[in-house]
């Protein structure tokens, strides 16, 4: 199955970009950098070995506005466009966690971390803006169990967000491809329910 859908998604979006000649200007937020775009990009570069790839960090409302200027030939985020300049496709659903501190008392727990849980304790929160971000997607999967998080504290980048959950200042959700960075201060653990983020590309109409 991951096979396949790397092999729809590569096929997607070599259709949506045939029209590029040299220079591919990719804008990407950090989470998907972590997950399966490294591996769609090292296959694109195998199947467009003549296209340069030029990769740009952008929050995922800032490249609305670059594709829509068309200064961003590809765009891989979070948020579903809801606007006629811009061409946006689901690639994947990608199951979030919970990032704990590698002693906290639910590190020996077997099995999922319930959001209520989850709600009983302070919560980090990324990014702080710009926003609609992933941050608004976590805020709503506790609002529509109508559950409310103690505290949250907004920073502005993952890597500042497991740094303090490290730290003992609260928990992080987080995608579960993050599970790729190797931490010792920091554990992660599956949730319940199961809660989902989007990665979507999205290209100039």
């Amino acid at each position: 199955i991951y096979i396949l859908g790397q092999v729809d998604e590569l096929q997607t979006m070599t259709k949506r970009l045939a029209h590029i000649e040299r220079l591919l200007r990719i804008g990407f937020v950090p989470s998907t950098l972590y997950g399966d775009l490294t591996e769609l990009l090292r296959r694109f570069r195998h199947v467009c070995p003549d296209i340069e790839l030029s990769l740009i960090e952008l929050p995922s409302i800032e490249q609305l506005v670059e594709l829509k200027g068309r200064r961003l030939d590809v765009g891989f985020g979070r948020l579903m466009f809801q606007d006629a300049g811009v061409h946006s496709v689901v690639l994947r659903l990608e199951v979030l966690i919970v990032a704990l501190p590698f002693d906290h008392p639910y590190a020996r727990r077997r099995g999922p971390i319930t959001l209520e849980d989850v709600a009983r304790e302070p919560l980090i929160l990324y990014p702080s803006r710009p926003r609609p971000s992933f941050a608004d997607q976590v805020v709503a999967a506790f609002r529509d169990r109508n559950l409310t998080p103690t505290s949250i504290r907004e920073v502005r980048e993952l890597q500042v967000a497991l740094g303090l959950v490290a730290a003992g200042l609260g928990n992080c959700i987080v995608p579960a491809n993050i599970q790729r960075l190797k931490r010792e201060d920091v554990i992660y653990r599956p949730l319940a329910p199961v809660i989902t983020s989007p990665v979507i590309m999205s290209t100039p109409a």
